[in-house]
């Protein structure tokens, strides 16, 4: 059970767990003290003020905040419940998980005005319960409270003022996404940087392509974590190696996969501004020096723009990484050196084929990874809307397709392991074990594309191996 007492409590860390692992949360004593302290500090304040124009409280939502409501009209806007205008697949189980859990962002210190009875009953959506999200139609990057939060009236008995906005606005969804793609990329580069250290042995790329030293004359951070890693990984590996270069394919895995680690700490960093940040609109301010009752600011927090850019980073990352494996894939399959035993162990068209079905996938892949811009939509106060969810899905696409093109340059590797009999560096044993599960050892030509495929989803589930509750949906 995650105890939640403020805003320090959400970390990248605490999603994986609640999201990706289903634990509970419970919202702590104090926290529940100050949320009821501030929510009557908030009705104290729309009392002595009831002419202002608080959006979502004083007035509906939109272009409703043109216009103060009377007692009468807010009554008839709080009986409208809360609805959404969403549909399609919902999404997966840990992502539903991940935008309660956000929502508790602007709830845990009170700046959202609910009342705590409120907050308790969304924590208590977290308990295993199944949660259905549906996975479109969130333009605006409000919340999608209605089918998260099914029930919530019944259990808090109605909702009152400011109630139906502080479940609806803010950016938990974009947050959620955000750290689904993060948490995923962590996973899926160190299965990319094993699957491209096991075809730069097969080919028997020189060692000076991967020194210390080359990383110390190109002066990245990133490309030298990535070079060190990969050295990690080649420990043991073969002495005798090719006697010229390697193909650009193979002498850039360092730089390329540089890129994928840097976007992923940039994703790492978003995560966690905005699992701290309160992005509530309006948002609750409490009592200070000139505000005795607080006041309610309307700002655009709810507007996630680092999360889109962030995940476009990590789609960019991974579309990249995919032309690459396109190319390593061919080189592997028709590179002489240290093959001369392909031919007369027949080393067939089937298998160098593999090259022009990566180049499909890595064609696809390229098709995808397009910026994702602010839309033209809408009119008024909402004149401009979020992508989140479309640069989730965008990403989690080429997520999978990368897996894919990893597939086919670790099958291919692993033929040249078996024709050649030579032995695999000690740190990539496993990995080769892995890769041999789905494809045997001299197996079949006439399997090659069904092995590569089941390892593709082999890898997809190891970049989810983390969350137990995947959702039958998102498999």
């Amino acid at each position: 059970m995650l105890l939640l007492t403020d805003r320090s409590d959400f970390t990248l860390d605490s999603y994986r767990r609640v999201a990706w692992e289903g634990e509970p949360v419970e919202v702590g004593q104090d926290a529940l003290e100050r949320i009821a302290e501030r929510r009557s500090s908030l009705e104290r304040l729309v009392e002595n003020n009831p002419d202002r124009h608080y959006y979502g409280t004083t007035t509906t939502p939109g272009e409703g905040v043109k216009t103060v409501l009377t007692e009468e009209q807010r009554r008839a806007f709080l009986d409208q419940g809360l609805t959404n205008w969403v549909f399609g697949d919902p999404v997966p189980q840990r992502v539903a998980r991940g935008v309660v859990f956000a929502r508790l962002i602007n709830l845990i210190e009170g700046h959202a005005g609910v009342r705590r009875t409120v907050v308790e009953a969304v924590a208590a959506c977290l308990d295993g319960r199944e949660l259905v999200l549906p996975s479109r139609g969130h333009l605006w990057e409000i919340g999608v409270p209605g089918p998260l939060y099914e029930g919530l009236v019944e259990r808090v008995g109605r909702l009152e003022m400011k109630e139906p906005n502080g479940l609806s606005n803010g950016c938990p969804a974009a947050t959620a996404l955000l750290c689904d793609l993060t948490i995923a990329s962590q996973n899926r580069f160190t299965l990319a940087l094993q699957a491209m250290a096991l075809g730069a042995e097969a080919l028997l790329a020189p060692h000076e392509h991967y020194l210390e030293e080359v990383g110390e004359l190109w002066g990245d951070e990133d490309e030298k974590d990535a070079m060190a890693r990969l050295r990690e990984l080649l420990q043991s590996a073969a002495t005798e190696r090719r006697p010229y270069q390697a193909p650009v394919s193979f002498r850039i895995i360092p730089r390329m996969l540089g890129v994928a680690l840097r976007s992923q700490h940039m994703a790492e960093k978003a995560s966690t501004t905005m699992l701290r940040a309160v992005s509530h609109n309006p948002v609750y301010v409490p009592p200070a020096e000139g505000r005795p009752d607080g006041d309610i600011w309307s700002t655009g927090g709810y507007h996630p723009a680092q999360a889109i850019q962030a995940m476009d980073g990590l789609a960019y990352a991974w579309a990249n990484l995919c032309q690459l494996c396109c190319h390593q894939s061919v080189r592997l399959a028709t590179d002489d050196y240290g093959l001369q035993a392909k031919n007369a162990t027949g080393w067939d068209v089937s298998r160098s084929s593999g090259g022009m079905a990566s180049a499909a996938w890595a064609y696809e892949m390229a098709q995808l990874a397009q910026p994702t811009l602010l839309p033209l939509t809408g009119s008024g106060q909402t004149d401009a809307g979020s992508m989140s969810f479309a640069a989730w899905r965008k990403a989690t696409e080429i997520g999978r397709g990368l897996d894919a093109l990893l597939a086919g340059v670790s099958v291919t590797a692993s033929e040249i392991y078996d024709l050649t009999g030579r032995p695999v560096p000690a740190p990539l044993h496993d990995y080769l074990d892995f890769v041999r599960g789905y494809r045997a050892p001299n197996g079949s030509p006439q399997t090659i594309g069904k092995d590569v495929g089941s390892l593709a989803n082999a890898i997809t589930a190891r970049v989810y191996e983390e969350s137990s509750i995947v959702a039958t949906a998102s498999r």
